[in-house]
């Protein structure tokens, strides 16, 4: 058995209880796995790919990362939540915020498409909402609609949020060649902003969408990782000054009024190659479970601290860039004031979940979502150790 093909089970049990105990655990299940024959579907090229209504409005897809076979199949007698208990599902597409104004002040309405199974008929559903990564400048898919789909087919409500991008010499910023600190962290509001303003619509809207207000858990992949991260912790008082009043001059700035009231709290956060900027807002943690998943040979974040693109070590001109406190830093410091954290490291694996199998990241964070709903999280960590490596760094 490849030594990242954690069973959905045994990860379960990791984050279900202490992190030693399901250590021995999840050995034992490799050791016997290997007698277990695990039949999976060939769907490459995105044979299932996800079809979205047609809207002007939604941001274009900027890059791809090459798709990668997921198992769809039907489990008749399995448990929602956790396995795979409906066949197809059903994309709607709504405007959560209109007519906020972009980086360079030009309008733009934000969309968000809603993917559920079709036939469910229960009415109070877990949500996930999924945010897409691309250094606050464009739009990655790297895996994102093999877990919106396999999310939606275990009987979760998906909304996969556009949020605004952009910002000045962003093309240049993975390059380290523009000072590009305030943009950076200016684009990071702005999608903090939005993020919270889609939290606080879903809200609203929960009755007619058949979603449980109080159970939605929110995360993503890179950008949509900090960006998850900042709505589970961040607040207004953190942030700074100059920098709010720039962006409207609160993270409510995207959220109507009606919906103004509604708190933001979400059950559950999980950073895919993640990270904070602002370390600060870890201060106060308000005990959202939160599940960290990052490689150690990330080529953008370091795993404790450092510049964002690892720019220190790349730019050849004294540029300013922002700080990213990386999941080290993140359980450590949410571990230390007994907020609910679990941190799975990657071992000698990059950034890109490509990397990992997207087959894993669906499993392991439906043993995330599943657990928060049972109300069986708890602390841990484990490192992981993927069959084709990018790196010789070690692990801790």
């Amino acid at each position: 058995m490849n030594k990242l093909q954690i069973s959905l089970f045994s990860l379960i049990t990791l984050i279900s209880f202490n992190s030693c105990e399901a250590l021995a655990n999840i050995q034992q299940s490799q050791q016997s796995s290997s007698s277990t024959t695990t039949t999976t579907t060939t769907n490459n090229d995105r044979s299932k790919q996800i079809v979205l209504p047609s809207n002007v409005d939604r941001n274009k897809t900027t890059a791809q990362l090459p798709a990668q076979s997921i198992d769809y199949e039907m489990l008749a007698y399995g448990e929602r939540y956790r396995d795979n208990i409906f066949t197809d599902i059903q994309v709607s597409t709504e405007y959560y915020a209109k007519n906020v104004k972009d980086f360079e002040g030009n309008t733009k309405n934000l969309v968000v498409d809603i993917i559920s199974a079709k036939n469910d008929v229960e009415k109070n559903r877990p949500c996930i909402v999924y945010i897409y990564g691309g250094g606050f400048s464009m739009k990655v898919d790297d895996g994102m609609q093999e877990i919106c789909k396999s999310m939606a087919l275990k009987g979760y409500v998906v909304a996969a949020i556009d949020y605004r991008l952009g910002f000045y010499n962003s093309n240049l910023a993975v390059q380290c060649k523009a000072d590009f600190y305030e943009g950076f962290l200016l684009a990071e509001l702005r999608a903090a902003q939005d993020a919270i303003a889609a939290v606080k619509y879903l809200k609203a809207n929960a009755s007619r969408l058949g979603i449980n207000p109080d159970m939605i858990i929110i995360g993503g992949q890179s950008a949509g990782a900090i960006t998850a991260l900042d709505v589970a912790y961040y607040d207004n008082n953190e942030t700074d000054a100059a920098f709010i009043n720039k962006v409207g001059g609160s993270l409510d700035a995207t959220t109507s009024q009606a919906n103004i009231n509604i708190k933001k709290n979400v059950a559950g956060v999980f950073s895919l190659s993640g990270a904070i900027t602002n370390p600060t807002i870890l201060n106060n943690p308000n005990n959202t479970p939160t599940f960290l998943v990052n490689g150690t040979c990330d080529e953008f974040i370091y795993t404790e601290s450092g510049a964002a693109y690892k720019c220190d070590a790349k730019a050849t001109t004294n540029i300013k860039y922002p700080t990213m406190y990386a999941p080290d830093y993140i359980y450590r410091t949410l571990k230390s004031k007994n907020n609910p954290t679990f941190y799975i490291e990657v071992c000698q694996s990059g950034h890109a979940m490509n990397n990992w199998s997207y087959q894993n990241v669906v499993d392991w964070v439906t043993s995330f979502t599943y657990a928060v709903i049972k109300n069986k999280f708890k602390t841990g960590n484990v490192t992981v150790f993927p069959d084709k490596t990018t790196c010789s760094l070690d692990c801790k």
